[in-house]
């Protein structure tokens, strides 16, 4: 993790489907702001397939 001091308009906390699905949500609704998506996962962020528990 970095030490920079980062700021955002919108932070996602997650990076499983449901923040994933909320970032594309914003854009889609012309959203121009920053977004950042915090996750503990190694890779970038993709699209999975939904799954219930």
């Amino acid at each position: 993790m970095e030490n920079s001091l980062a700021f955002y308009d919108v932070v996602i906390v997650g990076a499983g489907y449901g923040g994933a699905q909320v970032a594309i949500a914003l854009r889609h609704n012309k959203f121009g702001g920053t977004i950042a998506i915090n996750g503990e996962e190694p890779e970038l962020p993709y699209e999975r397939p939904p799954l219930s528990k």
